[in-house]
C-alpha cells in the first residue's frame, strides 16, 4: 500500500525555536539586582549612622540636648533596620544579609543583656531582701501596694509616691515592718516610704546646702543594725524627671544632674566612714547617660551583677507587662556588699514603673 502527501499539507518548522521570553526574563533580573542593590544601599547607610552614633555616645557623651535624648532611646533606632528583614528570603539578597547581620552584631555589643549565675552566700553572712517601688501618685489601684509587700514581704522597703498610707494601719503590716517612716514632717521627702524589720540606729534626710540643688526634699536615709555587729546604710532617692519639669523645655537634666551629684557627694562621704550602702529608688535617669556614671563609678548597679535581660522599669502602665521602654529604677550597693539576685516584676500594679526586688548577702 502506498500513501502520497499533500505538499500543501506539509508544515516546516524552524531547527532553532526562538525564546519567547527571554527579554523579559533579562529584564528582570535586572530589575531584582537593581532593588537589591537599592534595598542594601539604604541597609548600609543606616547602619553607618548607628556605627556614628555609637561611637558619638563611647566617646563624646552629651549631658543634654538632642544627642543626649538620642542616646536615652539609642536601643530603638535599631528598630527600622527590621523592616528590611522579610526581604533577607528573596534571591540576590546576599549583601544585604550581611548588612543585617553586622547591624545585629553592632546592637549586641552596644546593649548585651545581663545575665546573672545562681550565687550562693557565705554561711557566716547576713541575709536580707530589699524592694524599691514608685507607686505613681495616680494609681488606681488602693490596694496594690499591699498585695505586693505581702507577695515579696522584703525586709527593707523603699517606695515613690505614695498616696494611700492608709494601708499602714493595718495591723500585720505594723508587725511585718515595726520600724517606718513615712511623712514625719514638713523636712520629709514627699510621698516617700521607708520600711523595716530591723532596728533603725540613725536617720536623715539630704539638705539643700546651696540653695539651688533640691525643689523638695528627695532622698531619706536610714543606718539599720543587721545583726552581728553589722549595720547598713538604706538610700531612697527620687530624683526630679528631667522631662517637662523647667518651663519650655522638653528635656533640661541640669536639676536631676544636680541632685545625683549631690548623692554622689553623700555617698562618697559614707563609704570613706566604712559604711555598707545600698542606695535604691527612681532616679530618673538610664544608664545609657552621662550622670549614671557618677554613681556607678562609687557603686555597683545590683541589676549588671545579679539580674537578667534588659531590667527595664518604666513605661506605658498598660505595656509595661509586655515590655517596659527603659530602666530608671535601681539598686545599688557597696562592694561589701554580695548581690544575690535581682527581678523586675512589670505585672500590672497600677504603676507605669515595675517592681524591683534584690537578695543581699554581708559578710
Amino acid at each position: 500500500m502506498h500513501y502520497t502527501q499533500n505538499p500543501s499539507n506539509i508544515h516546516t518548522q524552524p531547527l532553532i525555536q526562538p525564546y519567547q521570553g527571554g527579554h523579559h526574563s533579562i529584564l528582570q533580573i535586572f530589575l531584582n539586582k537593581q532593588k537589591s542593590l537599592l534595598l542594601v544601599t539604604i541597609a548600609s547607610l543606616y547602619v553607618v549612622f548607628l556605627i556614628i552614633h555609637s561611637l558619638q555616645r563611647l566617646l563624646l557623651p552629651q549631658r543634654d540636648g538632642i544627642l543626649a535624648l538620642g542616646a536615652i532611646f539609642s536601643p530603638y533606632l535599631f528598630v527600622p533596620l527590621l523592616i528590611f528583614l522579610p526581604f533577607c528570603f528573596l534571591r540576590y539578597r546576599g549583601l544585604l544579609r550581611i548588612v543585617l547581620v553586622i547591624g545585629a552584631l553592632l546592637f549586641g555589643l552596644n546593649f548585651p543583656p545581663a545575665i546573672a549565675f545562681p550565687q550562693s552566700a557565705p554561711a557566716d553572712a547576713s541575709h536580707f531582701t530589699a524592694m524599691t517601688w514608685n507607686a505613681y501618685m495616680d494609681n488606681d489601684d488602693s490596694q496594690a501596694l499591699y498585695r505586693a509587700l505581702k507577695e515579696k514581704h522584703p525586709d527593707i522597703v523603699t517606695l515613690q509616691e505614695v498616696n494611700n498610707e492608709e494601708i499602714f494601719n493595718a495591723e500585720d503590716l505594723i508587725k511585718s515592718y515595726p520600724y517606718h517612716f513615712y511623712h514625719e514632717g514638713p523636712d520629709f521627702p514627699t510621698a516617700e516610704v521607708f520600711l523595716s524589720k530591723y532596728p533603725v540606729l540613725q536617720t536623715g534626710v539630704l539638705e539643700d546646702e546651696d540653695g539651688h540643688t533640691w525643689d523638695i526634699p528627695r532622698v531619706f536615709w536610714a543606718k539599720l543594725d543587721l545583726g552581728h555587729d553589722k549595720t547598713l546604710l538604706v538610700i531612697n532617692a527620687h530624683t526630679l524627671s528631667a522631662v517637662n519639669t523647667t518651663y519650655n523645655c522638653l528635656f533640661c537634666p541640669e536639676l536631676r544632674d544636680k541632685q545625683i551629684h549631690a548623692i554622689s557627694q553623700f555617698v562618697t562621704s559614707v563609704l570613706q566612714k566604712g559604711e555598707n550602702v545600698l542606695l535604691m529608688g527612681d532616679l530618673n535617669v538610664t544608664d545609657r547617660e552621662v550622670a549614671y556614671k557618677e554613681l556607678s563609678q562609687q557603686l555597683r548597679d545590683t541589676h549588671l551583677l545579679a539580674g537578667n535581660g534588659p531590667g527595664h522599669t518604666w513605661g506605658r502602665i498598660e505595656l509595661n507587662p509586655l515590655w517596659a521602654i527603659i530602666r530608671i529604677d535601681y539598686m545599688f550597693i557597696s562592694t561589701s556588699i554580695t548581690p544575690l539576685s535581682q527581678t523586675t516584676d512589670c505585672s500590672k500594679h497600677g504603676s507605669d514603673h515595675c517592681i524591683v526586688t534584690g537578695e543581699f548577702s554581708l559578710s
